[in-house]
Parts: C-alpha cells; structure tokens; sequence
C-alpha cells in the first residue's frame, strides 16, 4: 500500500460521513422536505455547470422524464428517508447503516441465484 493510500481512505470517510453530521444538525431547525430540498439544490448548484460545460445538458433535458424518475427514486426518496431516519438515530449510526448497502445487495443477489458478485471478474 502506498503512503498516500491512508490519507485517501480517511478523506474519502470525511467526505462520506459528513453530510450525515449535518443532517443532524439541521433537523433540530428545518423540516425533512426542506433538508432534502436544500440537498437537492445544492447539487444542482455544482454540478449544472460542469453538465453545461461537457455539452450535456441538451441530452439530459431531452431525456427529463427519466431524468425525473432517477431524481425521485435515487436521491430524493432516499434523502427523504435518511433525513427522517436522523430524527430516531444518531448520525454515527446512520452512516454506520448505509456503508452496509453494498454487503446487503451482494449477499441479496447472491441469494437469487447470481454468483458473480460473490467472485468479481479480474
């Protein structure tokens, strides 16, 4: 392992786990939907000027209802969920929780029959 490679991890955790820190925070002054909200914006903030500059913002509008359905499905409902999820648990815990979201899909899949995510190609 390099050297750099211990400095990455623990970057990579700060990056991770904060937003759940200040989900915490932010639940004792602000309703769920408006957490969320402001998740949702802040993103849109950043990353519509990268999507303007790589010249793909005329392809996601054109595709805008699935754009739509990956937005609700993928970060608003899950955002939704955690957010409320915070009121009831700690911030440790529900980071804790959703690092095992892969462990989970991989034993699930395993379980319907499907073993390559038991041994991954190389």
């Amino acid at each position: 392992m390099s050297k750099k490679a211990p400095l990455l991890f623990l970057t990579v955790g700060v990056i991770w786990g904060t937003p759940y820190f200040f989900i915490e925070i932010a639940i004792e002054h602000f309703q769920t939907p408006s957490i969320v909200f402001l998740r949702v914006f802040l993103g849109a903030i950043i990353l519509l000027p990268i999507a303007i500059k790589k010249g793909m913002l005329g392809r996601t509008l054109r595709a805008w209802p699935a754009v739509l359905a990956f937005a609700v499905f993928e970060m608003v409902g899950p955002w939704y969920l955690i957010t409320e999820a915070e009121r009831s648990i700690n911030s440790s815990l529900a980071g804790l929780l959703i690092t095992t979201v892969p462990f989970i899909a991989a034993f699930l899949v395993g379980l319907l029959g499907d073993r390559s995510a038991w041994h991954p190609l190389t």
